[in-house]
């Protein structure tokens, strides 16, 4: 999972968990929410349902504001430094690196990944493919060359 997409599907998990205690909420008081994020490019696809990276996750919360919003709560998405000595956001950012590092152990309930990553992927993939062939096509195992064939490296 890509950075972006990890920053918004924590967004919408943040919300997720806010749902499940929002009676509490209510009884406590609360009308606002506010969910942190030390990404702007994660904050600013959540503004939007557009078609797009992020568009799935981003419809999630949307979905989650909403449900909070019918249940009398608004949501707020704010903006926080990274890294800068801020103590939820040095928490989140320790737990997000130990989820990363952990033998796929992971807080997501199923694996999740965008059409643009998959893309990235595949590029990356065929690319790789074609190095390796390349690599091979001038090595001494490769049992088939063409001869006299304009612009061959071998």
């Amino acid at each position: 999972m890509k950075v972006f997409d990890a920053e918004l599907w924590a967004i919408g998990l943040a919300l997720e968990v806010t749902i499940e205690k929002r009676e509490t909420l209510q009884i406590q008081g609360v009308k606002t929410v506010a969910v942190f994020s030390d990404s702007q490019a994660a904050i600013r696809r959540t503004a939007h349902l557009e078609p797009g990276p992020g568009q799935r996750l981003a419809r999630r919360i949307n979905r989650g504001a909403q449900a909070l919003l019918a249940h009398g709560i608004k949501t707020e998405i704010h903006w926080v430094p990274g890294h800068s000595g801020i103590p939820g956001n040095q928490e989140a950012d320790r737990q997000s690196n130990a989820a990363r590092d952990a033998s796929g152990d992971t807080a997501m309930e199923r694996p999740y990944t965008s059409a643009s990553n998959m893309a990235r992927r595949i590029s990356e993939g065929r690319s790789a493919v074609k190095a390796r062939w390349e690599a091979d096509k001038c090595s001494k195992h490769f049992s088939y060359r063409l001869k006299g064939k304009a612009g061959t490296k071998c």
